[in-house]
This record gives C-alpha cells, sequence and structure tokens, in this order.
C-alpha cells in the first residue's frame, strides 16, 4: 500500500510541474505580447514634460491604436487613430543606433521592464548608463506645415509662401515661468530655469530687440567704430599709461587675433569671441596696433552689410537685431574704456566707472540671453525650404527650457551664425538642430498616469 501511495505522488509530481511550466510559459508569452502590442508602462526620467509629469510618475501607454511594430521587422498593425497635434507619445529615441542585436537588447530589456513593473531597466547605452528611451513628448508639429518659434511662441504655416500664424493651442500646454505653478507643485520640481527676475530681464531685452530700429542701429554701429579709430589714433599721440604684467597679457592675447593687413580675419576673429569678448584687451589692443582698429571698423560694417537685405520672416529679424545689440555694447564699452584712459586715469579707473559698470551689467545680461535661452526660446522655420512630409512629426517637451527633444540632435554645443546675412555675425555655442521625427519611432499615446497615486488620472492636453 505504501509503494501504492508513492507512486502515485511521483506520477502527481510531473503534472503538476508541467501545469506550472504551462501557466508559467502563458503569462511570459502574455506578458511579452501585451508589452508589444498593447500597453506599456514607462518611468519619467527627467523633467522635461514638467508639470504634467514629474520625474517617477508613471504612465499607462497605448500602443494598440498607434499601429505597433512587430519586433525585429519594419512591419506595422494598422493604425486605429490619427497623430494629432497636442498629443502626448512615448518616441523610440532616434538618436540611438539600430541593428538586430541592439532590437533584441531592447526588446528583452522592455520584456524584464514591464514584468518587474519598470523598476528594472536593463537597456543601457556604452556607458552603463540607461538609455533614454523611449522618450515622452508631445507632438507639436503635423505634416503639411512648416514651423518657426520666436520668444516662446509657435508659429506654423501650412505652404511656403504665406505668413506664419501661432499656434495658439501651444500656449495651452508649452511651460516657460515654472516660477508661477502653485508652491506645492514647485517643491517637487528639481530644475526652475527661470525665476520672477529671469522673466523681467529676458522680457527687457524681447521688448529692445522687437523695437530695435534695424538701419538706425547699424549706422550707429559704424558711427561707434568710427569714433574708436579717431579716439585711438589722438591716444596715440600720448604716453600710454603704466600696464601691469596681467593687462599687459590680456592685450597680447587679443593681439594675436588680428591678422596684418587682414581686416576680415581680425573681424571673423572678434565674431569668434561671441559675446564673450573682452572690452579692455580689445582697447588696449587698438591703441597698440592699427589691425585691431581695421578688425573693429570691419566688424562693424558687417551690421550694414547685413541690413541692407530685408529678414526673411520673424526669426531672422530678431536674430539680426539681437546681433547688433551684442555687436553695439561691445564696441560702447570699448569706446568707454579709451575715453577714461585718455583723462590720464589708470586701469583701475575703468571698473569703477558708472557708466562702464552699466555697460558691463548689460553685457552680462545680453551674454545669459544669447548663451543660456536664446536656442531654448527660438529656432528658425523647419524643415529649412519645405513642410514636414507624409509620415513627418514634431515634438518637444513641454517644459521649453529644460527638454532634450527634436530641437536639439546632438545636445553638443557647436558655433553658431547669429545672423546668417552678417559677414562678421556674433557667434555663440548653439546645440540647436532641429530634426524630423518619423513616423516609424512613435510608438504609444500616454493617456493615464498610473502612480504615484497622488498624482493618478487622466493625461489632458494641458
Amino acid at each position: 500500500r505504501r509503494k501504492s501511495r508513492s507512486r502515485r505522488q511521483k506520477s502527481g509530481f510531473v503534472p503538476v510541474l508541467l501545469e506550472w511550466v504551462d501557466a508559467i510559459g502563458f503569462a511570459v508569452v502574455a506578458v511579452v505580447l501585451i508589452d508589444i502590442f498593447i500597453f506599456q508602462l514607462y518611468v519619467i526620467p527627467s523633467e522635461s514634460m514638467v508639470p504634467g509629469f514629474l520625474v517617477g510618475d508613471r504612465p499607462f501607454t497605448v500602443k494598440l491604436t498607434m499601429g505597433p511594430r512587430i519586433p525585429l521587422t519594419e512591419w506595422r498593425l494598422p493604425m486605429l487613430s490619427t497623430i494629432k497635434r497636442g498629443d502626448v507619445v512615448t518616441i523610440a529615441n532616434p538618436r540611438y543606433p539600430e541593428n538586430q542585436q541592439v532590437n533584441v537588447r531592447k526588446q528583452l530589456a522592455q520584456f524584464v521592464y514591464m514584468l518587474t513593473f519598470t523598476a528594472v531597466n536593463l537597456d543601457r547605452d556604452a556607458a552603463g548608463n540607461p538609455k533614454a528611451d523611449p522618450l515622452v513628448k508631445r507632438i507639436v508639429g503635423v505634416p503639411g506645415e512648416q514651423l518657426m518659434m520666436v520668444d516662446d511662441v509657435l508659429y506654423s504655416r501650412a505652404s511656403l509662401g504665406a505668413d506664419f500664424s501661432p499656434v495658439l493651442a501651444d500656449a495651452t500646454w508649452a511651460k516657460v515661468d515654472l516660477w508661477k505653478e502653485a508652491p506645492a507643485l514647485r517643491a517637487k520640481i528639481k530644475d526652475i530655469q527661470v525665476d520672477e527676475r529671469g522673466r523681467s530681464i529676458l522680457a527687457a531685452i524681447d521688448q529692445r530687440k522687437n523695437g530695435l530700429d534695424l538701419a538706425a542701429a547699424a549706422r550707429e554701429l559704424e558711427a561707434t567704430a568710427s569714433r574708436i579709430a579717431s579716439k585711438v589714433e589722438a591716444a596715440r599721440r600720448k604716453a600710454e599709461p603704466v600696464t601691469t604684467s596681467a593687462i599687459a597679457a590680456m592685450r597680447d592675447e587679443a593681439l594675436r587675433g588680428f591678422v596684418p593687413g587682414d581686416p576680415a580675419a581680425g573681424a571673423a576673429y572678434l565674431a569668434s569671441r561671441g559675446a564673450e569678448a573682452e572690452d579692455l584687451a580689445l582697447a588696449m589692443a587698438a591703441r597698440r596696433s592699427p589691425d585691431a582698429v581695421a578688425a573693429l571698423l570691419a566688424y562693424a560694417h558687417g551690421g550694414a552689410v547685413a541690413v541692407a537685405t530685408a529678414p526673411v520672416d520673424a526669426y531672422a529679424r530678431g536674430s539680426r537685431a539681437l546681433d547688433l545689440m551684442v555687436k553695439q555694447n561691445l564696441l560702447s564699452r570699448i569706446e568707454r574704456n579709451l575715453d577714461i584712459l585718455a583723462t590720464g586715469a589708470g586701469y583701475e579707473a575703468i571698473s569703477q566707472d558708472p557708466q562702464r559698470v552699466r555697460l558691463e551689467a548689460d553685457a552680462q545680461q545680453l551674454h545669459n540671453y544669447l548663451y543660456y535661452f536664446y536656442d531654448a526660446r527660438n529656432f528658425p522655420a523647419f524643415p529649412a525650404g519645405k513642410v514636414l512630409g507624409p509620415t513627418d512629426y514634431f515634438a518637444m517637451g513641454d517644459n521649453r527650457y529644460n527638454s532634450l527633444d527634436m530641437r536639439f540632435r546632438e545636445g553638443i554645443a557647436r558655433p553658431r551664425i547669429l545672423d546668417e546675412g552678417d559677414p562678421s555675425s556674433v557667434l555663440y555655442p548653439s546645440v540647436l538642430a532641429p530634426f524630423v521625427l518619423e513616423r516609424r519611432f512613435i510608438e504609444a499615446r500616454a493617456v493615464f498616469i498610473l502612480f504615484p497615486p497622488s498624482r493618478m488620472g487622466a493625461i489632458g492636453k494641458r
């Protein structure tokens, strides 16, 4: 009887084990199919979509209606709904290369990610950091239109010959003044790029830039350079103030940027210094070298060359005005330095002069405006010379000053010309490089925040 019971127990173990294996296998297949074709959970890793999404929010994203792609192929299921402006979508990051090995690893990582409710992310880059993949962004541009952004306002047009019009809906979800949010929400935001004072400075420069008479500004720029040339000529007849070794080193460094007999090359050197050109060093270089004076004159003349042709759109006009403002500020500081030195005062008097202090403060504000905010608030007509194709979209983060989106291909700063019409335009370090979001990279639509409980709710277009 004991042997009979033992045989029944052993014979019963295998079927039970097989049942468990079958159940686990079914569950694995179900999770994989759900993850690929129906929905996916995702954890927000950055503040690019604040305040709609905070770091750690877990949105529930629907794939089925978006025509999910069959893994390791280019085949997709039919789309059950269209992609519209304002949709919040998950995007397979186009910045990462695609191949079979990468895609297999990604599918495995997504399975584990789903199975662990976003707790484990195996998809890593070459440095071992979790990949920013997928991205969560908002669709702001759709097929058949060209876009442009000027001073935080998004514009679009349906044909190249038409006028740009503001995208009114964009103002309902684009966020630039997070300091205005409720205190409880503001406390959860790590990076607030602009505060109330910063906004007032940006607004003041916007007003100056947009109200600038370009032709008059170009004339004043050349007049200032001519006065500098005259004052330098007069200064050469006087003894130069005693120069410390540090100040002399600044002057000599500046002098190395000017090519004898080639004012255009000297102007290019000044342009390359952008909004960081050192006025005292340049004033001293001008007193020492006719080549430096010739370069300053050529640098100023670039503005006159630019305004001879009307800007093509609001972005081009704003960039031209800012170029003239940065140049005028530099030449005004150089001229003021020369005036102070002409009185016989020493170099220390320059740092204490009230007019020079005001010009330096303005220079710092223009520097911050151009280097830290211009690309976050502006981009030229895109795509250049055409409209978005039938399967082309454009996406940005709602938190416009803190989003690595389709405006920035690599996130690597390179020298950028501020005014294309100015042969000696100010250059500035820019990461701006807009690129098209192809339909094949759009994976799902975000519809609901599932976690944390305090943030649970439907995702609206706000």
